[in-house]
């Protein structure tokens, strides 16, 4: 993988960021929220073109301190202040985000790379927002899905009238919410109602890649176990440690339904790029808040369900790993 990329080969999609997905108008104050951890040359690209729209750009930045940890009152308080923030930091999920938008804020989150921005961002957006609104409506009107895959996954959850959350870059609104990359659209599952099996495999935050798959059992919406399927495979017991490190029951809420659309994605152990893979299914652990749901946690895991089958209502929305009707 190339690691040294000039500044050139970021300002094209720099400008694509400030033109399509955020549509920066003159005089609009973005606000560029960044930690310890963050690409300065992504940094100065998206600054760059941000200012060749006509915003008024500020930065502010601080130490990175895990993920879901919420930034210092002082960035938080910054967020609410701005017309957009353009973040490429560890925000994702936290207070901080709900408060700027309550306020009316645009916020982006930008989970990416060097690499997942150059390799991601540059996409059809209007075919994608198709596909996305596509899918959106089948978890907007559908009651009952069901994930089976061949590793032994056979998970049920009900669905109850929540507008999904539709991941495809753009972030046009006051109050919008949005990442990129772009490509997944996901759902808060109604509390209490996941029940059976599923196995975790490929990626799951916060260990990134697995050494082996992962066989869980949700009851009552919650999980209830975490075993390692192959022999000698470590991380099960390691990834049930991260759930239980900040003793809080709620971190095993299942608190997100997800299928990815990005045809460019590709499984790497970095879940903001494996969450996206077209036709891959991922669950989220923990604060539903941010989707719609009704449970508070200390933070929110991701974790990868691979080559999946979904229903909703009994119709078949992914076979194998494949989306069924949905153009990409």
């Amino acid at each position: 993988m190339n690691t040294n990329y000039g500044f050139g080969e970021f300002a094209s999609v720099a400008d694509l960021v400030a033109k399509e997905c955020l549509r920066l108008k003159p005089r609009e104050e973005l606000l560029l929220v960044t930690d310890s951890r963050a690409s300065r040359k992504l940094v100065d690209a998206v600054g760059f073109a941000a200012r060749a729209a006509g915003a008024i750009v500020q930065e502010i930045s601080y130490d990175y301190t895990g993920w879901g940890v919420e930034p210092p009152r002082c960035v938080a308080a910054a967020m609410a202040a701005a017309d957009v923030v353009f973040s490429l930091s560890q925000l994702c999920h936290e207070r901080a985000v709900h408060q700027a938008r309550r306020a009316g804020t645009r916020v982006m989150c930008a989970l990416v790379s060097e690499d997942t921005f150059l390799r991601l961002v540059p996409v059809d957006y209007p075919k994608m927002r198709a596909t996305a609104q596509s899918l959106g409506r089948i978890f907007a009107r559908g009651r009952k899905c069901r994930v089976t895959c061949p590793l032994g996954t056979d998970l049920t959850l009900e669905l109850c009238d929540r507008l999904p959350v539709i991941v495809t870059g753009t972030c046009h609104e006051p109050g919008t919410w949005e990442f990129l990359p772009p490509g997944t659209v996901a759902v808060a599952p109604r509390e209490g109602s996941a029940r059976g099996t599923v196995v975790i495999s490929g990626s799951a935050d916060p260990l990134g890649l697995l050494d082996g798959p992962i066989q869980g059992r949700f009851e009552g919406g919650y999980l209830r176990s975490a075993d390692a399927i192959r022999q000698g495979a470590r991380d099960a017991s390691r990834w049930w440690e991260a759930l239980s490190a900040p003793r809080d029951p709620n971190m095993f809420n299942l608190a997100e339904f997800g299928i990815g659309i990005n045809p460019r994605a590709r499984l790497g152990g970095d879940l903001g790029e494996d969450e996206r893979i077209a036709g891959q299914v991922h669950l989220g652990l923990g604060n539903s808040l941010a989707l719609g749901g009704e449970v508070e946690a200390s933070g929110h895991y991701d974790a990868m369900v691979l080559n999946p089958t979904v229903t909703v209502d009994g119709a078949t929305v992914v076979d194998g790993g494949r989306l069924v009707g949905l153009e990409l």
